[in-house]
Parts: structure tokens; C-alpha cells; sequence
């Protein structure tokens, strides 16, 4: 279930499709309502039967032939903008975009007009010789696609605003820093039904906690090659109970494995286990956020970096970026981003994750873009002042894994051949990010 909600998150035609077949339904519908009122079974008001049966086939066609032709230009449109977008933001963007809910509608509103007009005219085509048309003229049927052509302008307006905001950068990050934010509640406790009843574990208590088993693990490898998108623990937990099983991942989502890598270790493997392991991990052809908390990370990154290159020179922009990768880590360190450790309905040890860490994720944040940009004084000081403000939200322990960070970025001073002005300004704000991350005894 959750794989198929990530699914259709992605699947540009899926709206599109469904709102055709739903536009078929109400062609149907239409035609029948119009005949009833054609044999004098229901009456309409006088304002539905204005026109001859012909302007209602005209309008028809009319509709039918400009939403079509809007389609045409909307892709076009959409095309180009994407080739902008590419260049500027990343092409891990477009697969943003195509998920994208306004997008998605605005097209299915599109494709249904034209689906529905298309049905319509296919009981009311041809010559009329025995005045046939005139006692089916399809009067609601021309009113229905009026209604429709106006729904339709309303989407495009809409579209149009939609798409020149979408693929500005600061658009572009406060998205991605979103998508992070929800990835995060839907990674947390929610990620095992039991998995709240275990406290967060670090790598020495999990290693004790599996110090009683004994006995050698078997490996399970992985059937395909590609990024580890998600792994859907209830199954696994239930199959691991029934077995006496615990399995520990040595891989987590984000992840690339090869075909025939271990991407588990079972203790008390069956085959109804691995089985159940292939059929939870869910391996693909690229990252997703759904349990990939890292990827968020990259994608600001990826931004940041093609802003600093020599190419597009959007110091702004990457400014940008070092500020929401200090809220998204912010956000790291603040949430309850649930266990690695899952237990089952009796407490049992079952099934141990392979986490992200924050040193991985203060990594993964600062360090390419420390490198790219070393040679700007302005990314320089916009780190450090990052690092100050971030300070506040971490524990002692994320505080020295900061620390170092500072360290590295402090470096850079004295590395390049900075002017006194901008050398001062970061040797200030290196001393106040030491100072922001300097751990005192009592804590």
C-alpha cells in the first residue's frame, strides 16, 4: 500500500487517465439524460434548449478541438520550462515537477474536456437527412462542455502562475525543505507498529542486544540492482515472529546495491523470511524520499552547487541553500525520527534498521559546498553563521560533530588568499561558532 501511494505520487498519467474514463462516464450520462428529454421524459429550462442542434454540435467540436490543441501547447510550454529548470536547479527536480498535483490536474482537466466532447459527438455525427438530429440535438451535452471549456481556462491561469514560480531556486528549495518535513513525520514511529516500543538504540547498545545470538547469520542479498527506496516493516516483523527470526539490514534507503550484494543479516533465516525481505525492500532505478532522509540533503546540495559553478555564478542562490540545509538539519536534530530498532507485538527483538546518522547528514550538508565554494569569503561566512544558528537546536553530542565541521570551514581562512576585510569576518564568525558548539562539563 505504501509502495503504491509513492507510486502515484510519480505517475503522470494516472490523473490524466482517470479523469478521461470519468469523462467517458459523463459523456454517457449526458447522452442519456438528452434523449430522455428528446422522447419528452423529463423537460429542460428554456435557457438549456437555446440554439439549434447544430451550435451544439459546433460547440462541441470547438471545445474539443481547443483543448486539445491547449494540450499540445501546454507541453511545449511544460518542456521548455523543465530544459530551464535542468540547468539551473538539477534534473532530480523534474521528477518533482511531474509529481506535482497542479500539473497533474491541469492536463487531466484538459485530456477529460476533450475525451468527453469526442464521446459525445460519436452519438450525434454525420448528416442528418430524416431530421433525425433535430429530436436528439444534444442541448445539455453543449452546456456540459461550455461549463467544462470555462473550468478549463480557469486550470490553465492557474497552470501558468503555477509553472513561473515553480521553477524559480527559492521556489525549488522551499519544496524540497517540505518534502523532507514530510518525509520525516512518515519515517518516524509510524515506520513499524511496534516500533515505539523500543527507545532509540546507537550502534554499541544494538550490537549488545545482539551479543546472545550466537550462532552465524545468514546473508540475504539483494535480487536486483539499484537504490534501496523503502522497506515496509510490518510484514517483515510478523514473518520474523513467526519464524523466532531477527533480521538487521546492512543497508539502508538511499543506498545503491548491486544484484547478489547482502543487504541482510537473519539470525534464524527461513524461507518465508527472505522471501518476505525481497518483498518488502523496495529496490529502483532512483532515490525517493519516503524513508531516505539523506536525499533531501542532496538535492539542496545539488542546487547549491550548480548555483556556485562558473557557469551560472547564483552566489545568492547558494546562500539560500546554506540557510535551508541549517533548518532541514534543524529539523533532524529537533524531531522524533522513531527508532532503527522493531520489536513485535511481545516486545521481541525483530528487525534492526541501518539508520541515518547526524554526522552522515552534517556531512552529506557542509562539505561540498565548503568545497565548491572555498573560495568565496561570502559562502564561507554564511557557513559559519549557519553553524551558529544551528547550535542552539543540538545536543552536546551533535554539538562536537559540528564542531569539527567549523573546524574545516574556519581552515579555509588561511588556506586562500582572502582580503583582510573578509579574513576578519571569518575568523569573528569562526570564533562565535566555536563558542556556539563548546561543550561544558556539566553537560
Amino acid at each position: 500500500m505504501k509502495y503504491q501511494k509513492q507510486r502515484s505520487r510519480s505517475d503522470f498519467y494516472s490523473r490524466p487517465a482517470l479523469f478521461g474514463f470519468a469523462a467517458a462516464v459523463l459523456a454517457f450520462v449526458v447522452v442519456i439524460v438528452d434523449r430522455a428529454h428528446s422522447r419528452g421524459q423529463i423537460s429542460y429550462p428554456a435557457i438549456f434548449e437555446s440554439g439549434s442542434p447544430e451550435d451544439a454540435r459546433t460547440i462541441l467540436i470547438t471545445v474539443a478541438s481547443i483543448s486539445l490543441t491547449v494540450v499540445t501547447l501546454l507541453a511545449s510550454l511544460t518542456f521548455i520550462a523543465l530544459s530551464f529548470a535542468n540547468s539551473t536547479v538539477g534534473p532530480r527536480q523534474l521528477r518533482s515537477f511531474l509529481r506535482d498535483r497542479t500539473t497533474q490536474y491541469t492536463f487531466a482537466t484538459f485530456i477529460g474536456t476533450f475525451v468527453y466532447c469526442l464521446v459525445v459527438l460519436l452519438f450525434y455525427r454525420g448528416n442528418d437527412p430524416a431530421g433525425k438530429l433535430a429530436a436528439l440535438a444534444p442541448h445539455l451535452g453543449g452546456l456540459v462542455a461550455l461549463l467544462l471549456a470555462l473550468l478549463c481556462t480557469a486550470m490553465l491561469v492557474a497552470y501558468i502562475h503555477h509553472l513561473t514560480r515553480a521553477i524559480q531556486p527559492n521556489f525549488v528549495l522551499v519544496r524540497i525543505v517540505k518534502e523532507l518535513d514530510q518525509a520525516m513525520s512518515e519515517y518516524g514511529q509510524a515506520r513499524s507498529l511496534h516500533s515505539a516500543d523500543c527507545g532509540s538504540l546507537d550502534d554499541g547498545e544494538i550490537a549488545h542486544a545482539l551479543a546472545e545470538f550466537l550462532e552465524p547469520f545468514d546473508a540475504v542479498v539483494a535480487l536486483r540492482s539499484g537504490y534501496i527506496q523503502q522497506i515496509d516493516h510490518d510484514p517483515l516483523v510478523a514473518a520474523a515472529q513467526r519464524a523466532d527470526a531477527v533480521v538487521r539490514f546492512v543497508c539502508r534507503p538511499g543506498q545503491f546495491v548491486l544484484q547478489g550484494n547482502p543487504i541482510a543479516e537473519v539470525w534464524g533465516l527461513t524461507a518465508d523470511v527472505s522471501h518476505t525481505i525481497g518483498k518488502v525492500t523496495d529496490i529502483g532505478a532512483y532515490r525517493t524520499l519516503a524513508q531516505d532522509l539523506e536525499f533531501a540533503i542532496d538535492q539542496l546540495v545539488e542546487v547549491a552547487i550548480r548555483a556556485l559553478s562558473p557557469a551560472i555564478n547564483d552566489t545568492f542562490t547558494a546562500l539560500s541553500c546554506i540557510d535551508w540545509l541549517g533548518d532541514a538539519l534543524r529539523n533532524f536534530a529537533t524531531r522524533d525520527v522513531g527508532t532503527p530498532v522493531h520489536a513485535d507485538s511481545a516486545g521481541q527483538l525483530r528487525v534492526i534498521d541501518r539508520p541515518v546518522r547526524f554526522q552522515s547528514l552534517v556531512t552529506a550538508a557542509f562539505a561540498k559546498v565548503r568545497q565548491s565554494g572555498e573560495r568565496s569569503p561570502a559562502i564561507v561566512m554564511r557557513l559559519l553563521e549557519t553553524h551558529v544558528a544551528l547550535a542552539e537546536f543540538l545536543s552536546p553530542t551533535q554539538r562536537v560533530i559540528l564542531r569539527a565541521e567549523i573546524e574545516a570551514t574556519a581552515d579555509l581562512a588561511t588556506k586562500h588568499d582572502f582580503a583582510q576585510l573578509e579574513l576578519e569576518g571569518v575568523i569573528a564568525r569562526a570564533a562565535r561558532a566555536r563558542e556556539a558548539c563548546r561543550v561544558t562539563a556539566s553537560e
